[in-house]
């Protein structure tokens, strides 16, 4: 079998690639920073998530998930009068709030939605980093993905709920489409602290890799 697309594969390449086992830590960290660099390169699709949430009371506090990046879109369940979904505005606490009726802010891990009523659905949509992944031995792993047969191989789950759980513990969309891009990520790193002379052409092969990634993957802007 030849693993690929995940997190501990990833990581297993560039020691291979390098020729340096003793440098494991140091790659697990490479990898999780080079999906982080190309995941902040713009707001991409695959980061978009659409929730509904149940507010509380006429004033609703929203502890949003740890890996939450960005808010998009907030709609309330009202009706304007002209027969609109309310769109509620973003506005700082402070005198601008006074006599309004509808807005939302943000605080640390957390928003407040004013304006709307107990068991109502405040629908968002919000953009969201990609969880850090822990690097697992070949014996630990709970999926693997076989470059030969092109399918996922799991170590216990066998329904389609355990082995969504399984997957997300061992890869997520960056490194299942652009294996390569996070490796080279990985190794530019890597060879750029050993004084590896193969840094310069690693690096110059991430960045282009980075553009192919800004050029094909779907993205959104933030204009609401």
């Amino acid at each position: 079998m030849i693993e690929i697309n995940t997190f501990s594969s990833a990581v297993d390449d560039a020691i291979k690639r390098s020729g340096r086992p003793e440098k494991l830590n140091d790659l697990i960290a490479f990898v999780r920073t080079s999906i982080r660099e190309c995941q902040v390169r713009n707001y991409f699709r695959n980061d978009m998530i659409e929730d509904s949430l149940i507010a509380t009371g006429d004033v609703f506090i929203w502890n949003y998930p740890q890996e939450f990046r960005m808010l998009r879109t907030v709609r309330y369940p009202f009706i304007d009068a002209r027969g609109d979904r309310i769109y509620p505005p973003e506005i700082l606490p402070g005198k601008n709030q006074k006599n309004k009726t509808y807005y939302y802010y943000g605080g640390p891990g957390y928003y407040v939605f004013a304006g709307v009523a107990a068991n109502s659905l405040i629908d968002v949509s919000y953009y969201r980093n990609s969880r850090k992944l822990p690097y697992y031995a070949p014996e630990d792993r709970p999926a693997q993905f076989d470059l030969e047969t092109n399918s996922w191989l799991y170590a216990t789950a066998s329904d389609p709920d355990s082995k969504t759980i399984a997957r997300e513990q061992v890869s997520n969309w960056l490194l299942f489409n652009y294996y390569d891009l996070i490796v080279e990520g990985a190794l530019s790193k890597l060879f750029n602290i050993i004084g590896d002379p193969r840094s310069r052409p690693t690096y110059a092969s991430y960045k282009s890799l980075q553009n192919d990634l800004i050029a094909n993957e779907p993205s959104d802007s933030l204009n609401k």
